[in-house]
């Protein structure tokens, strides 16, 4: 684990210091994590380079759910990793799996406002525009502009998101006829997910998606799951729709 004043391990009888009083005034993320979880490996190191680069604006705490069953259980973890924000002594947000750094970066805008953010290029709003007017590939020329002049931010990664789901997205009309046809093909309620929002039918599109999880939340590892989290990415934490799926999200998964 790295040394940082802002990251500790944190067990059952630390944890009223380390979390719970320290989240009165320091918003506290905790992870829960295990040796053995493959995808806790890839999200720990990425929880705690954000910990160190923010330098204090959050808290991280690391909790090893093997050595406290207890703390698990009192926070009904199921899955690993698992991250609860606790501000305020209450839990304000969470999630389950590896992420992004742009999802986290993301996660923590919600429950610490405030942090900077690299501000948008202009050739990003630009590339959004080309793909509502149907000129992918005038998009793609844009990104690839902008990656090749080193540009990283979150907004360039969710435009870049964008442009797979729209350069994949499958025909509208005949993924819902598979649907209506079979209504237990997840694959089919997938792609017709990723298309009806690539269309522009964004909610419509997070709906199909929602029931797939729904329907089956562990096909091919998490497919409509994972899906889901891309299309919060691309329109970013702060959309209304984002906020409301995601809770539908996280009502369904546990």
């Amino acid at each position: 684990m790295t040394d940082s004043p802002w990251i500790a391990d944190v067990t059952a009888e630390t944890f009223q210091a380390d979390v719970v009083d320290r989240s009165q005034t320091t918003p506290v993320v905790v992870d829960f994590w295990a040796d053995w979880c493959g995808p806790c490996k890839t999200l720990g190191p990425l929880l705690e380079k954000l910990a160190v680069d923010e330098n204090g604006r959050f808290f991280l705490a690391k909790i090893d759910v093997d050595a406290n069953p207890e703390l698990a259980q009192m926070f009904q973890v199921q899955g690993i990793p698992m991250v609860i924000a606790i501000v305020g002594g209450k839990p304000v947000d969470a999630f389950t799996g590896a992420q992004s750094a742009s999802y986290l970066q993301d996660f923590l805008d919600r429950i610490a406002p405030g942090g900077s953010r690299a501000e948008s290029d202009d050739r990003i709003v630009v590339a959004g525009e080309k793909i509502d007017q149907g000129d992918l590939e005038g998009a793609k020329e844009l990104a690839l502009e902008l990656r090749n002049e080193g540009v990283e931010s979150p907004e360039l990664d969710a435009l870049e998101l964008r442009i797979g789901l729209t350069e994949n997205a499958g025909d509208v009309d005949a993924l819902r006829k598979r649907v209506e046809e079979n209504p237990h093909d997840i694959a089919a309620r997938v792609e017709l997910g990723r298309a009806l929002f690539a269309s522009g039918a964004h909610e419509a599109g997070l709906d199909e998606l929602l029931d797939a999880v729904q329907s089956d939340p562990d096909f091919e590892d998490g497919a409509a799951r994972k899906a889901m989290l891309e299309v919060f990415e691309v329109l970013g934490g702060e959309s209304p729709l984002v906020l409301d799926f995601r809770r539908r999200l996280q009502m369904v998964l546990f």
